[in-house]
């Protein structure tokens, strides 16, 4: 088997059991706060959102949301770089950065990523 054909038979499987983890996430739980100064998406005033952030290397890491865990997730698999692993053209929006505004949306996001 091909380090490709194994790659993506890995990929398939952590995918398909966090795709199924999310069936009838709702968007209480997806921007849900567990701890004060959780990271999370927030509303940026334009109908938006913006990902809280900051230098983890020289602080305690966060608490976040599954809103801001989904989203770094979605992030960096449509990264060019996975496609160019796999040995294939990288999408023309894998430099864009995507906010989701609501749990299904996000959902949606995760299966094109």
């Amino acid at each position: 088997m091909s380090v490709k054909t194994e790659l993506l038979a890995l990929s398939d499987f952590w995918c398909n059991r966090l795709r199924a983890r999310l069936d009838g996430l709702t968007d209480e739980e997806f921007f849900w706060e567990p701890a004060p100064d959780c990271w999370n998406l927030r509303a940026d005033g334009d109908g938006g959102m913006r990902p809280d952030f900051g230098l983890v290397f020289t602080e305690d890491a966060p608490v976040t949301t599954i809103a801001w865990r989904l989203t770094h997730i979605i992030d960096m698999l449509k990264e060019d770089r996975c496609a160019l692993l796999l040995g294939l053209e990288p999408e023309p929006s894998a430099a864009e950065t995507w906010l989701p505004t609501s749990a299904a949306e996000a959902i949606d996001m995760l299966d094109r990523a």
